[in-house]
């Protein structure tokens, strides 16, 4: 890009390390040339004075509306382009912003976009002035038309007053990937898409009374595709004014216009993120210790958002009360780092619980203090049910919904110390089904998970909340008794479990009969460890299963049963 190696750009941008980014984006993307920083309306005023080549603006500066500065920027030098340079994703002004006198609009935390847009803006600058010089010329001189015609940049053609091919240069002939002379004589509308074709033959009339046109229109091209090109017509008049031919210009634009459909798809699907994800925002004047408060943010809440009253005290009262002291030092380190992100449990007044996430950026003041925060709410409710959801599905026994080997270890290693330092008894309890596999291989899985779940749910049922059960093989379980007082009272618990778990079972095949085998091992005396007492309790239970089954059994030292665990 030759017009970049001496290139003017004026920067309205307050915030001095966002300028230094911009600069250093440009220079990466080697778009070289003059960055002249402006904060404010005089110094832009000063600037425009002066050749500028492009001109980039910060959506919002202090005391200094960026929409004036597009307004000052057209009076002046209504060629050069404009590009809008926003801070932060969802800003809902940027769309607003966006007018057709603007060139594009580039987001800071998509800096890496900035290179294509720039040279996009000057591009199409430059195109546009060379079609208008192009344009001017051909009026003045027909000469110097048959002189360049065959060699211009773009696509040029003559059409006959009934709409034929008089004339095709060589780059036309390249767009619609045939030789020229094979179109001459024939309609011209023929190479144009249908859908566009109405819209040229209303306008025929008025070319052929002198009147020019430009539009935008797809051609076909090479193997039939479609290519999109700017189309300038006019009429080519003798010197007694009877219009000759018609001159047509056509420039390539399907890039430009690639690159509008990706940014209307990008919109489109931050507008629909925006409503399905129920994204809200906020802007907080630290300074007035006052804050604006989207309604979107206010649903966030579970409040309408007449009952959001504007202090950022409104918004510490309604966080859950365990996560409030950790989110209130983000906010001062956001003040300190100039960016804040953090998640949150909000309690809404029908008692529910739901998770938001926030990102926030902090604008400073001349002096360097903070003075505002602008950021975004995000519901995450779902996303936080889904991760707990997996986190239960990697602790759970899917088949029973109770703690698998690895959670039951944990939750019983944790369980002990407190038992220890309290003086309490606990109490583990192994049990193996005797003679499940014989339903397994008679009946199915099937009818064997339904006898598991069962015995899952008498178990559950049998013990406190406090204790814990959980599978830790095909057809073995494992409780631990806490906070009891002797060894009786866990051989109740474990003859209580023994009635439960003798009781027939009703499955898709009938009733089933399915009995307990119980081996108990008592913390401290028997372990001091989840290991050593499962390992006991099961020697145990390996006891009650060489003398009979169905029954319960103690461990005790002199048991030499071999361990299965």
């Amino acid at each position: 890009m030759n017009q970049n190696s001496a290139l003017r750009i004026l920067f309205l941008e307050s915030n001095r390390r966002d300028a230094e980014l911009v600069a250093e984006r440009l220079k990466t993307e080697g778009i070289t040339g003059e960055l002249m920083v402006v904060t404010d309306r005089a110094a832009f005023e000063m600037a425009l004075a002066e050749r500028v080549d492009l001109i980039l603006a910060n959506v919002t500066v202090p005391c200094f509306n960026a929409l004036d500065g597009l307004t000052l920027a057209h009076e002046q030098h209504p060629e050069v382009p404009f590009l809008f340079v926003s801070g932060a994703v969802g800003d809902d002004p940027l769309i607003e912003l966006l007018t057709p006198s603007a060139t594009d609009y580039v987001l800071k935390t998509r800096i890496k976009h900035l290179g294509p847009a720039v040279r996009r803006a000057l591009d199409e600058a430059h195109a546009r002035a060379e079609r208008n010089r192009v344009v001017a010329e051909l009026k003045e001189n027909e000469a110097r038309l048959q002189a360049t015609f065959e060699y211009a940049a773009v696509g040029k053609a003559h059409l006959s007053p009934d709409g034929r091919w008089l004339r095709i240069n060589h780059r036309l002939g390249q767009m619609l990937g045939c030789e020229p002379a094979t179109l001459i004589g024939q309609p011209w509308l023929v190479q144009i898409d249908p859908a566009d074709q109405p819209m040229l033959g209303a306008r025929w009339q008025q070319l052929l009374s002198g009147a020019s046109f430009e539009t935008e229109l797809r051609l076909y091209g090479p193997a039939r595709s479609l290519i999109w090109c700017h189309l300038a017509l006019w009429a080519g008049c003798s010197r007694m004014g009877a219009v000759q031919y018609l001159s047509a210009t056509f420039v390539d634009i399907s890039e430009r216009k690639r690159s509008e459909e990706a940014l209307r798809q990008s919109e489109q699907r931050l507008r629909l993120a925006e409503q399905i994800g129920r994204i809200g925002t906020f802007d907080w004047d630290i300074a007035t210790d006052t804050v604006h408060w989207s309604a979107e943010v206010a649903a966030l809440y579970g409040l309408p958002v007449q009952m959001f009253e504007s202090s950022i005290n409104t918004w510490h009262e309604l966080i859950y009360p365990e996560d409030r002291t950790a989110l209130e030092q983000r906010v001062e380190q956001a003040l300190e780092t100039s960016r804040f992100e953090a998640e949150w449990r909000v309690l809404w007044p029908d008692g529910s619980v739901h998770w938001l996430a926030g990102r926030a950026v902090v604008e400073q003041d001349e002096a360097g203090q903070p003075c505002k925060m602008l950021g975004v709410n995000i519901d995450i409710t779902e996303r936080k049910q889904a991760e707990e959801q997996q986190r239960r599905a990697a602790q759970h026994d899917p088949l029973t919904g109770l703690h698998n080997r690895a959670l039951f270890y944990e939750s019983a290693t944790h369980l002990l110390p407190g038992m220890r330092r309290a003086g309490h008894m606990a109490a583990v309890l192994f049990i193996d089904l005797d003679r499940f596999k014989p339903i397994n291989d008679g009946y199915g899985h099937a009818v064997g998970d339904q006898v598991l779940k069962e015995v899952a749910r008498r178990l559950s049922a049998g013990v406190r909340q406090l204790d814990l059960v959980g599978r830790i093989g095909g057809d073995e379980f494992v409780v631990v008794l806490s906070q009891i007082h002797s060894g009786d009272d866990a051989a109740h618990v474990a003859t209580h479990i023994l009635e439960r778990l003798n009781q027939p079972y009703r499955t898709d095949v009938g009733e089933l009969q399915v009995t307990p085998s119980i081996g108990i091992s008592l913390f401290p005396a028997d372990g001091d460890s989840v290991d050593e007492l499962i390992k006991n309790a099961d020697k145990a239970m390996y006891t009650v299963k060489q003398n009979g089954k169905n029954n319960v059994q103690f461990y005790s030292s002199n048991l030499d049963a071999p361990t299965r665990w």
